[in-house]
This record gives C-alpha cells, sequence and structure tokens, in this order.
C-alpha cells in the first residue's frame, strides 16, 4: 500500500483514477490531489434559483446542474486547490509512510477546532496545514476528462447522467 484515501463512503471513482495516481509523475508528491465533481461546489445562484422556484430537492440540483453542464462541459467539477474550502479529501490521495511518521490526525482539523471555517472546510485545511506548515508536495494534474475524476454524491454529473 502505497497511498491511502479517505472516503465516507459516498463517493465514486472514474475508471482512470487509480492509473493517474499511479502515474509516474505523481508518484514523488507527497499528496495527489485529483479533480472532482461535488454539489458543494454549486454557485449560490443555483442555490438561489432552487428556493425561487421551491424546488429544494434532488430534482431541483439536477435541473439546474443540467443548465449549468450545458454551459460548461464539466459543470461545477473544479480542479483542487490548497486552501480551506478548496479540496475535498475524498479527491486526496496521501503517500502512507508520511502520513503515518507525521502523526497528525484529522479529528484536528474539524469545523469546530478552525476558526472562522465553513461547514466541510476542515479538508482544505488539512491539506493546507500539511503543504504550507509541514512542506509537503502536491500533484494536482489538470481536469482531463470524468474517466480521472472523483464523484461525490449527489453529484452534478451523476445527476445528468442518470
Amino acid at each position: 500500500c502505497v497511498r491511502l484515501s479517505v472516503t465516507n463512503g459516498d463517493n465514486a471513482y472514474g475508471s482512470e483514477v487509480v492509473a493517474t495516481v499511479l502515474d509516474p509523475k505523481a508518484t514523488s508528491a507527497d499528496l495527489i490531489l485529483l479533480s472532482m465533481d461535488n454539489r458543494n461546489f454549486a454557485r449560490s445562484e443555483c442555490r438561489q434559483l432552487r428556493k425561487k422556484n421551491k424546488n429544494e430537492d434532488y430534482t431541483g440540483y439536477c435541473e439546474y446542474f443540467e443548465k449549468k453542464y450545458k454551459e460548461e462541459i464539466y459543470g461545477y467539477a473544479r480542479t483542487p486547490a490548497v486552501r480551506i474550502g478548496g479540496v475535498d479529501l475524498a479527491s486526496v490521495f496521501i503517500e502512507r509512510n508520511k502520513f503515518i511518521k507525521s502523526n497528525i490526525f484529522f479529528n484536528e482539523f474539524s469545523s469546530a477546532k478552525i476558526s472562522g471555517s465553513c461547514a466541510g472546510c476542515q479538508d482544505g485545511a488539512w491539506v493546507q496545514t500539511m503543504v504550507r506548515k509541514h512542506k509537503w508536495t502536491t500533484h494536482i494534474p489538470p481536469i482531463s476528462g470524468l474517466k480521472h475524476m472523483i464523484f461525490h454524491g449527489p453529484s452534478p454529473l451523476w445527476c445528468i447522467a442518470s
């Protein structure tokens, strides 16, 4: 086992994710951050449209995500960023031995412990701390298609595909 991945079980991984993680260009990095399609990345105007139209359930998600997808090929998907709120841990692959030696735990980065943090932003806080404070290296490939992407359910692109 060379890499660790942390998930709460509501993610799907594109068919080329493992190949991307094992790519020789990525092997020297402490953290590999892959592109992700995540419902939390949707812009506030999407939420406002759903509320205005009283369509706030999952069908509301899909309707507005499909419109966005027609405007931009990957919709709300994005390349991760090393900052609070810039990455979801499910798209981070961690060098196993370095993680074990660090003795730094994810629970040190709960939303309650991070001043001014938004709900769900602790993943980015952990990545940011590891990179800035502990000088971990990253490999962040650009979005290169759905096969190389992680989908956080209910993912906008999952809505469209189903």
